[in-house]
């Protein structure tokens, strides 16, 4: 999906007229339908402020991931981030284990997690 696809498709999901948009931009409505039918692509700033209102990476508004994760949420969702993005590079055989070493992890992670109990409702 290039980028006037995808600003059209996040602007229809967020249920936002091109109006608002513009105003939160603060460019004209013309602007806002430009970048929308691929005429023109936005600066560097209007980007990253893009990035901001839809609540993405500028990386997925440039194409460089197919998944839209939310800019900054912890320290988690960093580092799932960065797996993501490394593994495009890994041959067939390394995914494999890879996979099997992750799954080792987490029934190791799960086992070493301590028991909860039920609390009783009074």
């Amino acid at each position: 999906m290039k980028l006037a696809e995808k600003l059209t498709f996040l602007r229809d999901n967020k249920e936002v007229f091109q109006k608002e948009l513009a105003s939160y931009l603060k460019v004209s409505t013309g602007t806002i339908s430009n970048y929308e039918k691929g005429i023109h692509e936005p600066d560097l700033d209007t980007l990253c402020r893009l990035a901001d209102f839809y609540d993405v990476s500028t990386d997925y508004l440039l194409g460089r991931t197919s998944v839209p994760f939310p800019r900054r949420q912890g320290a988690a969702s960093d580092r799932l981030e960065e797996l993501l993005l490394d593994l495009s590079g890994l041959s067939d055989d390394n995914l494999r284990i890879l996979k099997l070493f992750t799954k080792f992890l987490l029934r190791y992670e799960l086992r070493a997690l301590p028991k909860r109990t039920p609390k009783k409702v009074v």
